[in-house]
């Protein structure tokens, strides 16, 4: 009873610690044209061959949904609209992070049972996200970290969902069990089993940048599985351990049609931004050079010493080869796709993570071996006490949630003054507005609000219950406004 009411205590002061990063310091806060979009956009739940993402049934169905929980949820008591969708956001966001190290923590005491050093280590393998591009005094970013709310629910949500995934199933097979079997012998329930098929259904179906850490997953543990002889008996106990990841990978191919269909791609093949293998990689090699130092030092000297006593001991690690070739293949082909998509892609904080994912894990479960039965044990409250120190460290802020690198309270002002904008129009009753915004005569006014962004606010608005109808909206970019808001982009 002491050891879970621990647990508990342990898990809801990461929870909060996450919630009050994700709401008072950086929260995510609407503001450029996607954000009021995709905001209140529903699509069908299934992909959409030929449609501009045609694929993110996940990202473009849940930020929706938890949007209107934000919405009619949780504004009746706030009062206030853009903290109030900030607030759930940070919510589910924190949430979806507490689920991804409980996860983590499943595995990791497949190895070493001890509740504190297990605790320690999942505690060291979060701040890791935090620090490992921490470098500048201002504008550093963390994994979870995007360019708006929209992306947070299309890059950030969706590798928190396959990462999940991928580490449940690992914890359930640690000991060689096959969770195909699993379910096809009723080991796990008909409840269970229709979640993990959901499970797997959305995860494929968000990303092409993140939907590969499933993939890969499912492509190595077909490999482990394959029969020594050819035979029909092996080849029907291959099957009976494998449809599982056999339907996943078959799902992925899906997915790449539907994404070679979609839209979008002819657009980049117009991008100056567009680039060749060559300048993918260069561009990768260049964002490692950004890695924090103290991170790459600690994560070198774990690896070294996972190897020195796994050569010592012969000590087998179970799971590491195949996080190693997962990680491996999941990085050749974020260089791949960035190198068709647009060389900034491999730049990207919120894609990187995909990688990230499979060298945290890995450096988590070296840890977890080093410290099993170890005198060393001691040295892991020193280490999370100097990553802890380090990412929380407030002196060098994190970026908020803006591709411009503006303070949030600079983009929660403007998000105010447009809502002022849209209020007053409607007591009004008026049916058609001038919607005055900033000026950004450096993007030509491509962005943050494009000239379409003021219909968009408009039905998003409607649909939310702030306005009581549409209102037909022309947008004016007014230098004026730039002044009074303190915002120069």
């Amino acid at each position: 009873m002491k050891n879970k009411a621990l647990n508990i205590a342990f898990y809801l002061c990461i929870f909060i610690g996450l919630f009050s990063f994700f709401y008072i310091a950086h929260p995510m806060i609407l503001f450029n044209a996607d954000d009021w979009t995709y905001v209140s956009y529903w699509r069908r739940p299934l992909p959409i061959p030929g449609s501009f993402n045609g694929i993110k049934v996940f990202p473009e169905t849940f930020f929706a949904f938890v949007s209107e929980i934000g919405a009619y949820v949780v504004y009746p008591f706030l009062k206030d609209y853009l903290k109030s969708m900030a607030f759930i956001y940070a919510f589910v966001v924190s949430g979806a992070i507490l689920v991804y190290v409980m996860l983590l923590e499943r595995v990791i005491r497949r190895v070493n049972k001890e509740e504190w050093s297990s605790r320690a280590i999942t505690l060291i393998f979060l701040f890791l996200h935090f620090l490992i591009f921490k470098n500048d005094w201002t504008g550093n970013e963390h994994l979870f970290y995007a360019q708006d709310p929209n992306c947070v629910f299309n890059y950030i949500l969706p590798a928190l969902l396959n990462a999940g995934l991928v580490l449940f199933l690992m914890e359930k097979e640690w000991d060689g069990t096959s969770i195909s079997a699993d379910i096809l012998q009723k080991r796990v329930g008909a409840a269970g089993a229709a979640a993990l098929v959901l499970a797997m259904y959305l995860s494929v179906f968000s990303s092409m940048f993140h939907n590969i850490i499933f993939a890969t997953f499912c492509g190595v543990k077909l490999i482990t599985f394959l029969p020594k002889k050819f035979n029909n008996t092996e080849l029907k106990k291959f099957m009976s351990n494998t449809w599982f990841y056999v339907s996943g990978l078959g799902l992925w191919f899906v997915a790449l049609i539907v994404q070679a269909m979609d839209q979008r791609n002819a657009a980049v093949k117009q991008q100056e931004s567009k680039a060749g293998l060559s300048e993918a990689i260069l561009g990768f090699v260049k964002k490692m050079g950004s890695v924090n130092k103290m991170a790459a030092l600690i994560i070198i000297v774990i690896i070294a010493i996972a190897i020195i006593r796994a050569v010592r001991e012969k000590l087998k690690m179970n799971a590491m080869p195949v996080i190693i070739a997962s990680g491996i293949l999941t990085t050749i082909y974020l260089i791949l796709m960035a190198a068709v998509a647009g060389k900034g892609y491999i730049k990207r904080s919120d894609v990187l993570v995909s990688a990230f994912f499979w060298a945290f894990t890995a450096v988590a479960l070296m840890l977890a071996y080093i410290m099993k039965e170890s005198r060393l044990s001691l040295v892991l409250l020193v280490l999370t006490f100097i990553l802890g120190a380090q990412s929380l460290n407030y002196c060098k802020s994190y970026a908020d949630y803006n591709v411009f690198g503006l303070a949030w309270e600079q983009t929660y002002a403007a998000g105010q003054d447009i809502l002022a904008q849209f209020e007053e129009a409607d007591e009004k009753g008026m049916s058609e507005l001038e919607l005055h915004v900033t000026d950004n005569e450096a993007w030509n006014n491509t962005w943050p609000y494009p000239e379409y962004v003021g219909d968009a606010i408009s039905d998003t608005l409607f649909r939310h219950g702030i306005i009581k109808k549409q209102i037909k909206t022309t947008v004016v970019y007014d230098k004026s406004k730039n002044a009074e808001l303190g915002i120069n982009y």
